[in-house]
């Protein structure tokens, strides 16, 4: 497989490893990208002997204002001033093509931060052209099976995803999953994050069946991978288990247990002071029925919302947070009431011991 460019990973090296619909961060002109970029156009000055000393000049000039105008833009687009940025970074790229050509690297950077201004705006389309036009640059200086492409249809997917155009976005996040899994095989993060990525297309498209197995793995290996307490790990376990509880199944019980158990790690500390159980509505003592407000009922607002909740040695909920990504509507009610809830004390081996699960809340439209 060809090795990325040192300059062109410079320009990726922030973007790896993104969560689903996330944006690319825009490329800054690190230090050592830049010497780089001038000392490839100063060699491909070099060797065009009919280039004038007034041309070197020209280029060399524009490249400066290119630099100092990617400064300014990056500035203004982490200040939200996607309107002001804009012009700047076609600028940008307007200088660097003229002075190095469409296929050098510092286009490449310069076509990226265009299209993530474009993608701010919500302008997808044309963020989508630029895309494709890295994505084709790419496959052909380094090549197709590179791990870098993978980036560029991770981006390319969100974009044709936010359009309505599932097909094409499936296949991109699935080509990116099979490119990750030859450059780093199985058992590597970028190979987990890219599993989580089509879980979450699956789920946000309704195919719950597809998006399961995907969790589960992901899951399992980054536990594995980050260990049990990492925020990627979390979240793809937390995934699974709202599938699960959302689409009713009739097996869900066994299921939820046999996950659990392939997540199990006796050398785990926490292992043995949280117990981590299943829907909890039947166990409660007491256990508050949420209001449906105003403004739901003005919205038809319905659905089921999934709270996931720890509880003490004593039976009283000391955390509560929405894991499905609920109607907001409902999410607020549903974490009062949760949060009010009392359990009978959970224990193992005789000893009382903290408990996390879920309760879930079904709200009809009124």
């Amino acid at each position: 497989m060809k090795q990325t460019p040192l300059t062109l990973r410079l320009i990726l090296r922030s973007t790896l490893g993104l969560a689903l619909f996330s944006a690319l961060p825009l490329a800054a002109p690190d230090p050592v990208f830049i010497q780089g970029a001038w000392q490839s156009n100063n060699q491909l000055i070099s060797q065009e002997s009919t280039q004038s000393q007034e041309q070197n000049s020209s280029s060399a000039e524009a490249l400066k204002e290119a630099s100092q105008l990617t400064l300014t833009l990056i500035k203004l687009y982490n200040e939200g001033k996607y309107d002001e940025a804009l012009p700047l970074a076609k600028r940008a790229l307007e200088l660097r093509e003229r002075a190095l050509g469409a296929d050098h690297e510092m286009v490449q950077g310069a076509l990226l931060n265009l299209a993530e201004i474009y993608t701010a705006k919500k302008k997808y389309g044309e963020a989508q052209k630029l895309v494709e036009r890295l994505l084709r640059t790419y496959e052909k200086t380094v090549g197709p099976e590179d791990a870098g492409a993978a980036i560029f249809l991770d981006k390319l997917a969100f974009l044709t995803y936010v359009q309505g155009d599932f097909g094409k976005s499936e296949a991109a996040y699935k080509r990116a999953l099979s490119i990750r899994e030859k450059a780093f095989g199985q058992n590597h993060k970028e190979f987990a994050t890219s599993l989580y990525s089509l879980a979450e297309f699956y789920r946000s498209t309704g195919q719950f069946e597809k998006a399961q197995p995907l969790y589960e793995q992901a899951a399992i290996l980054r536990r594995k991978l980050l260990g049990p307490k990492d925020p990627e790990y979390l979240k793809a376990k937390e995934r699974y288990f709202c599938l699960a509880y959302t689409t009713r199944e009739a097996n869900r019980e066994r299921t939820l247990r046999d996950f659990a158990a392939k997540l199990s790690d006796p050398s785990d500390p926490a292992a043995g002071n949280t117990l981590e159980g299943a829907v909890l509505n039947g166990r409660a003592i007491s256990l508050p029925r949420p209001s449906y407000p105003e403004e739901a009922r003005r919205a038809h607002a319905h659905g089921t919302v999934v709270i996931k909740v720890t509880i003490d040695e004593r039976g009283n909920v000391i955390d509560a947070s929405d894991i499905c990504g609920g109607d907001p509507l409902l999410v607020k009610p549903s974490l009062e009431s949760a949060r009010a809830a009392r359990f009978t004390p959970t224990k193992l081996y005789g000893q009382p011991v903290k408990v996390t699960g879920v309760i879930t809340y079904n709200f009809v439209a009124r």
